[in-house]
């Protein structure tokens, strides 16, 4: 699971607090959209605990904001080069990718572009694909994976040969709503 991760990649865009972080996260990683915002905030306290992130003020309503550290910042640029998390190698690339296309040219400076994150996922999973699976139970497994890694490249191709930018959205710095939302009073 990569959560821990792709909150460090958002960060490297600026200082945010923990509910804009969890919308942008399950904004842009749709398939984390079950992701409960409790979980989101103790992943924060754990990133702050490890000293990958530290607190950096408040926003103008008091919400606490948080910010990379040094160390932060290498880690968050590190898995955006291709050092795989927790999570599987498939579920790594698919994060990677999708918050690589989705920031655009906010990415960090020392990764490059979404187009490079794709060349280097590519590369990454080229060897996989060529695995020779030989004739045990263990080139069953080796066979999966290099089916695996052909899906996963053909996925690749297909983002890489669309338009730049298609898939780029903007990060959200509308100022943060307190409190629940209003209910629609009916009018007579």
């Amino acid at each position: 699971m990569a959560v821990r991760e792709a909150l460090l990649v958002l960060l490297s865009v600026g200082p945010n607090y923990g509910f804009r972080l969890h919308t942008e996260l399950t904004a842009r990683l749709p398939q984390r959209a079950g992701l409960n915002v409790g979980q989101t905030y103790s992943t924060i306290e754990r990133l702050v605990k490890s000293n990958l992130i530290e607190r950096a003020g408040l926003t103008p309503d008091g919400l606490p904001l948080f910010a990379l550290t040094e160390t932060g910042e290498r880690t968050a640029t590190e898995w955006l080069s291709g050092n795989d998390g927790s999570g599987s190698a498939v579920d790594e690339t698919a994060e990677r990718v999708l918050l690589a296309l989705s920031l655009g040219g906010l990415l960090p400076a020392n990764v490059g572009s979404a187009e490079q994150v794709l060349a280097g996922e590519a590369e990454r999973w080229r060897g996989r694909s060529e695995a020779d699976a030989g004739e045990s139970p263990h080139g069953a497994l080796r066979e999966f994976e290099r089916l695996q890694a052909e899906a996963v490249l053909r996925w690749l191709d297909d983002l890489a040969a669309r338009p730049s930018g298609v898939w780029v959205r903007p990060f959200d710095e509308s100022s943060p709503r307190r409190g629940r939302p209003r209910k629609a009073v009916d009018s007579p």
